[in-house]
């Protein structure tokens, strides 16, 4: 009875997950799970955050830090705690599985962008990371962060597109 009294069912826009624990009779303890972003996209002079489902969380002029920016989309209007309203539903699809895959992996990337050939581009710091057309996601994103940590310090770019885990080909053209 306590539990509905407390969480009635309504959904709210920065809460994931919250539980209810009865602790004794006259004590129960309440764990809320904040929404985290998935990623930011620049619309109007301002950064806005949206969760892995598309939901816009926060507009605000400060970028956060390790929340990669997303560019190569486009938007007519944008309102807080609603659904990102997208041309390409395809598009917004791939990139809620690759934030996914960034923080699965742990991957620090800067920013994702689409090209106008619709081939995916990741950022980062000063390596350019060219992923094609995503068919592949998966299986370029898992060694990502060991070749990224090989190239430390180094400018240029890393050529995905044509790699496999059983090939384990990658080429990287430094600047």
């Amino acid at each position: 009875m306590l539990k509905n009294k407390i969480h009635s069912g309504e959904t709210y826009p920065l809460i994931a997950k919250l539980d209810i624990e009865y602790v004794d009779p006259h004590t129960i303890s309440i764990t809320v799970y904040e929404k985290v972003p998935a990623g930011s996209i620049e619309y109007m002079n301002e950064y806005v955050y949206f969760d892995q489902e598309g939901y816009v969380l926060e507009i605000s002029p400060n970028q956060i830090a390790d929340v990669p920016t997303v560019s190569g989309l486009r938007f007519s209007s944008i309102e807080l705690y609603e659904k990102l309203p997208v041309e390409n539903e395809d598009r917004f699809k791939m990139i809620l599985k690759l934030s996914q895959l960034i923080k699965k992996y742990d991957l620090q990337i800067d920013s994702i962008k689409f090209t106008l050939e619709n081939e995916i581009v990741l950022q980062h710091k000063n390596i350019r990371v060219e992923l094609g057309d995503g068919s592949k996601l998966e299986e370029q994103m898992i060694d990502l962060n060991k070749m990224l940590d090989g190239l430390k310090g180094k400018k240029g770019v890393l050529d995905l597109r044509d790699f496999n885990t059983t090939s384990g080909k990658a080429s990287f053209k430094e600047k």
